[in-house]
């Protein structure tokens, strides 16, 4: 009995959507809707966010071992002891 009703809202909601996007690329091609510019962020030989991270753990004492936590943490972190 429901399944009519159903039907007739998909194809609804679907002529919509078909107009929506038929505005949409006639906006596009008039040039109403000005395309977001893409941003690039300059990068420079050896900055990069791999290299930094590797540094980093090279010199870091601590390091994370993956569990299964009844917590919800899968990974935990260990650290050192410092002697006083």
């Amino acid at each position: 009995m429901s399944f009519p009703a159903q039907n007739a809202r998909g194809i609804q909601n679907r002529k919509i959507l078909e107009d929506l996007e038929l505005k949409k690329q006639i906006l596009l091609k008039t040039g109403a809707i000005p395309t977001p510019p893409t941003v690039s962020h300059p990068t420079t030989p050896g900055t990069s966010d791999g290299h930094f991270q590797r540094a980093q753990a090279v010199q870091s004492t601590g390091f994370f071992i993956t569990t299964d936590s009844a917590f919800g943490n899968s990974m935990l972190p260990v650290l050192p002891r410092f002697e006083k």
